[in-house]
């Protein structure tokens, strides 16, 4: 019997017409899931306040309500098809913020349902593995390599119409899905139909990171403290930081709903893939649970990135050391301050890890 990367086409992907959702109200948008989304452009004068701070390559965008996602303006022929994407009871979705630990906790997941075929590793991108649906998004940015997907349809003569998730819709199971985009850009059943890991990292982290991909892709031109302020500003795409993780905190009781924080990750790995074997009932041995760890080092993943997915126009790669604390080292006293600032009056009414209480140190 071959064996199937991600699956092999069987049926096409259906889409819905959803009805447009009034309530705008970000704050409220984890709490209340809506019946639809709206989906309006950024003002001209918020597209040069953006340039003015260095993020100057994005002539257009549009903001996802309810949610406030700042999104390319592929999203907006995209955003019904994402609410009525068919989730199936044997996928397993893996959501996060950008550079929260997607990737390693993708491969994560590969290598555990496919215990016996981890070669195909080095032969394959972890994006040939999985269904990356977030990146339908993207479709007109030169940055990245499309090649890595398998053969992905056009989609400039298809009116919009996606790619990946035709790929995923017309794949048998079971299938492994990631995301990097709000709970709220889904049907709100969901977790009803799939269990999902959610993965986060302290904003700190994922502030730098993010800073140091996006200037290496020649997409962002100013400085760390320019780029947190569009971060803490939610004018970033895939923002506001916190309301994706809200949206999936406020979850967290739910079966189907695994979370895993990239700082336990770092410190103990072997103990979360024993919490992810438990949850994704598995039933991998503690031998096989240590191959995965040493297949999925940080080195060992670097080194397969043979043909980098993102075209970077800057020294470095797309793994950048993966490091907890990085921040520290980078951030003026100044900038720490105000982060923690910020931290201060976002989490204060929610029961995180220790990790989110730096501000308080």
């Amino acid at each position: 019997m071959p064996v199937i990367l991600r699956g092999e086409p069987v049926t096409p992907c259906k889409l819905g017409i959803l009805s447009e959702d009034t309530n705008k109200t970000i704050s409220m948008a984890f709490r209340h899931q809506p019946m639809g989304v709206t989906v309006e452009d950024l003002s001209k004068e918020e597209i040069a306040a953006l340039k003015v701070r260095g993020y100057g390559k994005f002539d257009h965008l549009v903001r996802v309500d309810p949610g406030g996602a700042v999104f390319p303006p592929e999203y907006r022929q995209l955003c019904e098809a994402y609410r009525s994407f068919a989730f199936r009871s044997d996928d397993v979705v893996v959501m996060s913020y950008p550079r929260s630990g997607s990737t390693w906790t993708r491969e994560i997941l590969w290598a555990m349902k496919h215990i016996d075929h981890l070669h195909l590793a080095d032969l394959h991108h972890v994006n040939k593995r999985v269904f990356p649906v977030h990146y339908d998004t993207f479709s007109s940015y030169n940055e990245i390599d499309f090649s890595n997907f398998l053969e992905i349809p056009d989609n400039k003569d298809q009116g919009g119409e996606p790619s990946i998730m035709k790929l995923a819709a017309a794949a048998t199971s079971p299938r492994i899905i990631a995301s990097t985009m709000h709970f709220c850009h889904f049907h709100p059943d969901l977790l009803d139909s799939c269990k999902v890991v959610y993965v986060a990292r302290n904003p700190k982290d994922v502030c730098l990171s993010s800073y140091l991909m996006y200037s290496r892709m020649g997409r962002f031109e100013g400085n760390l403290s320019a780029w947190t302020e569009l971060f803490t500003g939610n004018s970033l795409i895939y923002g506001p930081y916190w309301q994706h993780l809200r949206q999936a905190w406020a979850r967290r009781g739910h079966q189907n709903l695994h979370v895993m924080f990239y700082e336990d990750m770092k410190a103990d790995i072997l103990k979360e893939l024993k919490r992810l074997n438990s949850f994704l009932e598995t039933f991998l041995s503690d031998d096989q649970l240590l191959r995965i760890k040493e297949h999925t080092e940080f080195e060992k993943m670097k080194a397969r990135e043979k043909k980098p997915f993102l075209k970077l126009v800057k020294p470095g790669g797309f793994y950048q050391g993966g490091q907890v604390g990085a921040w520290s080292s980078s951030a003026s006293a100044e900038l720490d301050d105000r982060m923690n600032a910020w931290i201060a009056a976002n989490c204060g009414d929610l029961d995180l890890p220790p990790l989110y209480n730096m501000h308080k140190q």
